[in-house]
């Protein structure tokens, strides 16, 4: 047989055309058939008009060549970056941003694990909020204006690919672009930030803020998600824990706080005056303020604030987490030069013996 399809070879191309199109018609049918072959999720819903142009920024700039995604269900990425991807989630990407390459980390649970003052400082200077990055500047981004002239074509070009936005959506789309902008804006001249709505910078931070955060909406995927990331024991085995009053013991703390392997100044500033995170030289503390309940709050973190855990045994053992919760004790009431304000939601001030 072998040797008489050899020697007829236009037969032969027919017959391998009959093939390849018997399994592409068996491949696709099935999949036509049905409504959808993507696992739904009620949770995901499409971009908003500022989002889906932060997103083009986000393509523009060429982000994707550097940062992926798509978090694997691998536990070192998992715990890295958080709960792994869901096929369901990227249902009106077009395209998908999956990415190929991680010279930067993934991005897809990068959505509100920092307020929007870290993303603008990222841009403007990546080196201070993550010492030794390679990542270059975007300080453009605060200067280039956002051209939203073509919202309402995108958000059309967007329903014919199968996303759900509603009919005439076009119309209310800029309105709603700019609303969304001004949030952010004024997010960001809190922190102490003075960016225009306007600006490319703020889409992009608008698209960065939603990666990864539809899911949370389900109250089922949350439980499970706070079941797996809980994996430090919170508040015991501390209560005894002196403050620690020598030279010694202050200097090895600051040592701690201020080095790259540990990178706490990004967030509080090497002044302890508080960035990202809040000012710790105040008496406003929303965790406690004892030294057990400060080592406790560092040995198991924030994470869905963006703080990561400290005392895993394999970072800070338990006495360089007394140390460092020495040093930021005694450095209460040192009034750093502009100081960020104390959060609205703490009660009240700080009534600790320790100080």
């Amino acid at each position: 047989m072998h040797r008489w399809l050899e020697g007829r070879p236009t037969q032969f191309a027919l017959l391998t055309l009959v093939a390849v199109l018997i399994g592409g018609i068996i491949e696709y049918v099935p999949t036509a058939l049905i409504e959808s072959n993507i696992p739904t999720i009620a949770a995901v819903k499409p971009y908003t008009p500022l989002e889906l142009e932060g997103r083009d920024v986000y393509i523009a700039e060429g982000c994707v060549g550097c940062h992926s995604q798509m978090i694997r269900p691998f536990r070192s990425e998992v715990e890295r970056y958080g709960d792994y991807s869901k096929a369901g989630e990227f249902v009106y990407d077009h395209p998908f941003l999956w990415g190929s390459k991680r010279t930067g980390p993934d991005l897809h649970r990068i959505g509100g694990k920092y307020p929007d003052s870290w993303h603008a400082l990222h841009m403007q200077d990546p080196q201070a909020t993550s010492p030794g990055s390679i990542m270059p500047a975007y300080p453009w981004l605060f200067e280039k204006q956002l051209d939203d002239s073509l919202i309402g074509a995108k958000i059309a070009a967007m329903r014919t690919l199968g996303v759900p936005y509603e009919d005439g959506y076009e119309m209310q789309a800029a309105a709603d672009l700019k609303a969304q902008a001004q949030t952010i804006a004024a997010n960001l001249s809190e922190s102490g930030m003075v960016v225009p709505a306007d600006k490319q910078i703020i889409a992009l931070i608008g698209y960065l803020q939603r990666l990864g955060t539809d899911i949370r909406g389900d109250a089922e995927y949350m439980a499970e998600l706070e079941a797996l990331m809980t994996k430090i024991e919170q508040g015991t085995g501390f209560e005894g824990a002196q403050l620690l009053v020598e030279d010694m013991d202050l200097a090895a703390g600051k040592a701690i706080y201020q080095s790259q392997r540990n990178l706490c100044y990004t967030c509080h500033r090497n002044d302890l005056g508080g960035q990202v995170g809040p000012n710790l030289t105040d008496n406003y503390w929303l965790h406690g303020c004892t030294v057990a309940e400060i080592m406790s709050n560092i040995k198991s973190g924030f994470q869905q604030k963006g703080m990561l855990p400290y005392g895993s045994g394999k970072s800070l053992t338990e006495e360089q987490l007394q140390q460092v919760a020495s040093y930021l004790i005694s450095q209460q009431g040192s009034n750093p030069a502009k100081p960020k304000a104390a959060d609205s939601t703490r009660a009240s001030l700080c009534e600790a013996q320790t100080w």
